[in-house]
């Protein structure tokens, strides 16, 4: 039974010696403590297109539809960076409500669609979406002149 005591005792100080051996080696910068910060989350911004039907004339500064939009972090802003008949649309920078810049470009016989790229952006990440706006013809009273 000492045998086995001693042979227990034996393997116990050998194991014990290992781990000691291996967990001091190195080259004596196990102290050296390094901070790992995290990357920056970049923004996802999440858009629909905006389709829209209103009559031909509306009154400027209508408002024709909002862009839908929405950020995981951060906020948002509109800006137009095309349109199909310049000058004929305007966004709220903060909103993204599409109103009508000037009314006298919505005419049904001249143009029957107006569309506009939306950029939305927040921080460095961007989206761009689809506005189409499309006009109802009105029959318009002539008048006459006597």
């Amino acid at each position: 039974m000492k045998t086995h005591f001693l042979n227990k005792r034996f393997r116990l100080i050998s194991l014990f010696s290992l781990l000691l051996l291996f967990s001091c080696g190195g080259d004596g910068d196990d102290d050296d403590v390094q901070t790992v910060t995290p990357a920056p989350v970049a923004a996802v911004i999440t858009a629909a297109d905006l389709a829209a039907t209103t009559p031909e004339n509306p009154e400027a500064g209508a408002t024709l539809g909002t862009v839908q939009a929405s950020v995981s972090t951060g906020s948002l802003q509109y800006n137009l960076t095309s349109q199909s008949v310049a000058g004929a649309l305007a966004i709220n920078a903060s909103s993204g409500a599409v109103t009508v810049a000037d009314a006298t470009l919505f005419d049904f016989e001249t143009v029957q669609s107006l569309t506009a790229i939306v950029s939305i952006t927040s921080g460095s990440v961007s989206k761009n979406v689809t506005v189409t706006i499309s006009l109802l013809d009105v029959a318009e009273s002539i008048q006459t002149v006597i």
